[in-house]
């Protein structure tokens, strides 16, 4: 209020509740420094009107009273914080009393839950088994079916036998390398001995030059001859290991050019059947 007269302790007074205003925008009501402001202000209103302070003859409120009972306040907000920790400490004692009675429920729940696991597992293979026996039942138009044993799932495949393939890969290799050193051989018209010339041109021959190879000729001719082995034997392998990875497994893949040839012995000539 304008021109209105006011003492320190009033103006104190207002003071300390704009701090209080002011602080409670940040803090919440049980902070200490609220706590602080609610006991000045309790006590500097306590003394406004046990001591009629606001008239001019009233005494001034000395900074001590103000510090004590910035105390006073601390101190009962320790104790409300005291109570609350004290009471905090209660539960967790009482918690860490009941933990081994957890610790012995939390077991039982556990292998509760571990049984009931493993029976429900073998229920449910216990249906899938009946749906299967109803399933050939309702397919054996009327025909009395009893299941002797069940299917066991093999550890290891059955076929195809790989070494068999590979067997026969390497022995058709060098079946097809003879074939072709052998087919070379035949078309090769070059004369290379006396008995060519007398067959050829019908006059004797009075005597024979060798024919000396270099180092070179001879590696070449021996590379070559190695070739006509490796080439076709390498070719006949990953063209069979491609058809199998990328095209259709072989023992597949037989029986498929069975079918088409019309040639019914052919897996059994391989053993695949």
């Amino acid at each position: 209020m304008a021109g209105e007269s006011l003492t320190p302790e009033q103006r104190r007074l207002r003071q300390l509740q704009d701090e209080r205003a002011s602080a409670l925008v940040i803090y919440s009501p049980d902070h200490p420094r609220i706590k602080s402001l609610d006991g000045q202000i309790a006590v500097l209103e306590a003394a406004n009107i046990k001591l009629g302070l606001g008239t001019e003859s009233a005494p001034n409120f000395t900074a001590f009273e103000l510090q004590v009972s910035d105390i006073d306040g601390q101190i009962e907000f320790i104790e409300e914080q005291k109570t609350i920790i004290n009471n905090e400490l209660a539960v967790l004692a009482k918690s860490i009393e009941t933990t081994p009675t957890n610790a012995i429920a939390l077991g039982s729940l556990e292998r509760d839950y571990e049984n009931l696991r493993l029976q429900y597992a073998q229920a449910t293979a216990s249906l899938a088994e009946a749906r299967t026996g109803d399933q050939i039942e309702a397919q054996s138009r009327g025909q009395r079916i009893t299941v002797t044993e069940q299917a066991v799932v093999p550890n290891s495949p059955s076929e195809p036998n790989r070494k068999k393939f590979a067997a026969a890969g390497v022995a058709g290799g060098i079946g097809l390398s003879a074939g072709l050193f052998l087919l070379l051989e035949l078309l090769n018209n070059t004369i290379r001995r006396p008995i060519d010339v007398t067959t050829r041109l019908g006059a004797p021959v009075f005597g024979t030059v060798p024919y000396i190879q270099t180092a070179g000729e001879r590696l070449f001719r021996r590379s070559v001859i190695a070739a006509s082995f490796v080439v076709p034997i390498a070719a006949v392998c990953i063209g069979l290991y491609l058809v199998h990875q990328y095209y259709l497994p072989l023992d597949l893949f037989l029986e498929k050019v069975s079918e088409r040839l019309g040639v019914d012995s052919l897996l059994n000539r391989f053993n695949l059947g």
